[in-house]
């Protein structure tokens, strides 16, 4: 080594740092661990020959792997592959030929799209079915005439092919419908030169009157949310009720006098339908409360006000196998409540073995008593508690009505606001009202349908002259309506008490009824549905289909 090479050597060792050295020692590290691991694998591969168990390998065949794919196309499934295994032949020959060529389809799949609906419709038309079946609904043949049905709407949606009343009506299509509304024209039968167009009679028909309206409350369905935080003020509430005493003595001389057919009172806790002597085959002037409780029952008893329970009276007479029919056409609430013959005889003998083990009378008598109490208060705001009331007694109801101190809520929701009053036909202090319109159009299985959707409180006439209207100018058309719960036991009380009417007698009171309401402002056609007594003359509307081909209405 030459003297240069001696100096570069040292003058390189006298400046390596600390770390430059580390960083060389594990390089050598490294360097020597992978010539030991090369070194170890060639060893092993001259001696494996002589390991008994990498001979056996090398003689055993390799299997095939059941996964591995010769080609994407023999992987795929055939999806043509008609085979029908029907007989012995076609087994037998299944068995011997094991390798048959499949030929894969390729070909993009083609869908039947009206089979595809066909079938969507048949199980939505069968699971309609079971519904219907649950819900034990009675789909009546087609008939000419809908049948009224006595309890408030809160909506209703109209489809039809065709459009039914176009959404930017003009202006004086609606002064004319509310003109002919206020007027209590009959478009069919005038002779007046106001417009008489499709859309002035729908409009004509949207209208109701109603005391007291204050547009910022829902003073229709009472319970609603929006009512929940206002109060009034009570000087602002005792003016209120004063006009308000006012205006339902004036709607109830408009009602005796047969110039109103009928009109709704609404309460926080009861709904009260009033109607004129002649509609449904009554007489007399009457009403219907529904629901009550024992305590309001209980009051109109102290007042010596007289009803019956037309819902209640018919349960009692499936419970009991002897009651006369006289009894229980005129009935009070204390003669309803009584227990049938079998649960007296019941009664008396558990209480001769209570007696006969030592208890008390006076513990026996508070067990009955409080038995009976629960009883009577089974049926409390439900549909078997509603009422009606007739005849005079219906005069002394208006009376209990205005003096009576839980008519009016003084707490909670509307408290100081009373009752609402809505009826078909113009009363002092009324306001003109007008239900909600909404006009939309849809597309469902590929077809084109109009919509309206109406909103607010629609009343019987009303749902009878829009279906008389639509008949005549459409030529198929469905409705869906959905009613206030309150409400639905007036029609169910109505169609219970023509059921006990005798028909002869009916027949005459129904043309009487008639012609004493012509001028109570329904036209003569819709006067003649309320008016009328046959059994189907009366049914709770929640589905209404129309076809003119088919003979007229069906309703479920």
């Amino acid at each position: 080594m030459s003297v240069n090479e001696n100096q570069a050597v040292i003058k390189s060792a006298a400046f390596m740092t600390p770390q430059e050295y580390m960083k060389i020692q594990l390089k050598k590290q490294q360097l020597a661990k992978r010539l030991k691991l090369r070194s170890s694998i060639s060893d092993f591969g001259e001696n494996d020959s002589k390991i008994p168990a990498f001979n056996d390998f090398d003689r055993q065949k390799r299997k095939a792997n059941p996964f591995i794919k010769e080609s994407e196309q023999e992987s795929k499934k055939a999806r043509n592959q008609d085979i029908t295994i029907s007989c012995d032949d076609t087994i037998f020959e299944l068995i011997h030929n094991t390798k048959t060529k499949i030929t894969p389809n390729l070909e993009e799949p083609s869908y039947n799209t009206n089979k595809l609906e066909n079938n969507c419709k048949d199980f939505v038309h069968i699971e309609g079915n079971q519904n219907d079946d649950q819900e034990e609904k009675q789909i009546i043949a087609p008939v000419k005439v809908v049948p009224i049905d006595w309890s408030i709407k809160s909506r209703i949606r109209i489809l039809s092919p065709t459009a039914i009343v176009v959404s930017n009506q003009k202006s004086n299509i609606e002064v004319s419908g509310l003109t002919s509304f206020v007027r209590c024209l009959d478009a069919n039968n005038t002779t007046s030169s106001l417009d008489t167009s499709d859309g002035t009679r729908f409009h004509q028909h949207l209208m109701f009157w109603q005391y007291p309206h204050l547009p910022w409350l829902n003073l229709i369905n009472r319970n609603a949310s929006i009512n929940a935080q206002y109060t009034m003020e009570e000087k602002m509430s005792e003016v209120l009720i004063n006009d308000w005493r006012d205006n339902f003595k004036n709607i109830f001389q408009l009602l005796r006098a047969r110039q109103c057919p009928y009109f709704y009172v609404l309460t926080n806790q009861q709904t009260i339908l009033f109607r004129a002597a002649g509609i449904g085959g009554l007489v007399e002037m009457h009403a219907f409360v529904s629901p009550t409780t024992k305590g309001f029952r209980q009051l109109l008893t102290d007042e010596d006000i007289e009803f019956i329970q037309p819902l209640k009276k018919n349960s009692d007479n499936e419970s009991s196998s002897s009651s006369s029919p006289q009894c229980n056409t005129v009935t009070t609430d204390n003669q309803i409540d009584l227990p049938n013959q079998k649960n007296e005889t019941e009664v008396d003998d558990e209480m001769t073995f209570l007696e006969t083990l030592g208890v008390n009378k006076s513990e026996i008598k508070l067990k009955e008593d409080v038995k009976k109490k629960q009883k009577e208060l089974e049926d409390d705001n439900g549909e078997l508690s509603t009422i009606l009331i007739d005849g005079v007694d219906c005069q002394a109801l208006i009376g209990f009505l205005i003096n009576a101190k839980n008519t009016i809520t003084r707490v909670g929701k509307l408290a100081g606001i009373p009752p609402t009053i809505i009826s078909p036909v113009g009363f002092l202090g009324g306001t003109l009202r007008k239900q909600e319109l909404k006009c939309n159009k849809l597309r469902m299985e590929g077809e084109d349908y109009y919509s309206v959707e109406l909103a607010g409180a629609l009343l019987p006439h009303t749902i009878q002259s829009i279906t008389t209207f639509l008949s005549q100018v459409k030529e198929n058309y469905t409705m869906s309506m959905t009613s206030y719960s309150n409400t639905i036991a007036f029609t169910k009380s109505s169609k219970r008490l023509m059921e006990d009417l005798d028909s002869s007698q009916a027949f005459a009171d129904h043309v009487f009824g008639r012609e004493n309401l012509s001028d109570c402002g329904i036209s003569n056609e819709i006067l003649e549905s309320m008016c009328r007594v046959e059994l189907d003359a009366v049914s709770i509307l929640e589905r209404l289909q129309f076809n003119k081909n088919k003979g007229g209405f069906t309703f479920f």
